[in-house]
């Protein structure tokens, strides 16, 4: 669920930024978007192989750092910041997504029971929903009350 409260707070907003800050339009932000999405595809199966050597936790947790150091890295931002400071961010979180997803995928569905196994799909696609939902509505919240405080001192 954290993985995925990061990756939907980071993919809405930066959306945002790239189409109202920098002015592209819809599809060159997604074009934009792509280094998180290539290098999430290309690192789940490095997760997986991670989770084999040294263990699913491990692999989790090196996933989240990574994940977790991609928004820290993007709190240098700013308005005049460019693209080249961004995808930076974006293959970061993209690989610690692709190596955190497989092995917990893995740990969800491994330990249920076969006659379980769409409860356990079920939970785990919750908790993503759930993690996007919280992702978007913790950042909009900073957003908000740093938006507020911007515009009250230029008032």
């Amino acid at each position: 669920m954290i993985g995925f409260l990061s990756l939907f707070g980071i993919l809405f907003f930066l959306t945002l930024c790239l189409e109202n800050v920098h002015g592209y339009s819809a599809v060159p932000v997604g074009a934009r978007l792509l280094p998180l999405t290539a290098t999430l595809v290309a690192s789940a199966p490095l997760g997986d192989l991670l989770a084999e050597r040294i263990g699913a936790r491990l692999t989790i947790f090196l996933g989240l750092a990574l994940i977790g150091a991609g928004p820290v890295w993007l709190t240098a931002l700013h308005e005049g910041s460019t693209y080249s400071s961004l995808w930076s961010a974006f293959v970061v979180v993209g690989a610690g997504l692709g190596c955190m997803i497989t092995p917990s995928s893995e740990i969800i569905a491994g330990n249920a029971p076969v006659t379980d196994a769409g409860s356990a799909s079920g939970v785990q696609s919750t908790s993503t929903r759930l993690g996007g939902v919280m992702g978007t509505a913790i950042l909009g919240s900073i957003l908000t009350t740093h938006t507020g405080a911007v515009l009250s001192s230029r008032w």
